[in-house]
């Protein structure tokens, strides 16, 4: 296995998964130490196809871009 980056204390979800029982969403940032053990993210981590990438992003759900906003804009009563 490669070493640990330590520029990279966060990491993204590429996929749903669980953790503690807590539903975490793709694209979400999740500090590693958050996981009860170290072995939980690098599992994650070096899965085929991994779950997880390290990041250097800061923790928490990502930003939605303008164009997202416009997609989910529909009027009321109206459906997709």
């Amino acid at each position: 296995m490669a070493a640990e980056d330590k520029s990279m204390k966060n990491v993204v979800a590429l996929t749903e998964f669980r953790m503690s029982g807590t539903k975490v969403p793709k694209g979400v940032v999740v500090a590693k130490s958050d996981f009860r053990n170290k072995g939980d993210w690098q599992n994650l981590l070096h899965m085929t196809p991994p779950r997880v990438a390290e990041t250097s992003d800061a923790v928490g759900a990502p930003k939605a871009d303008k164009a997202d906003k416009a997609d989910k804009a529909v009027m009321p009563g109206a459906t997709k």
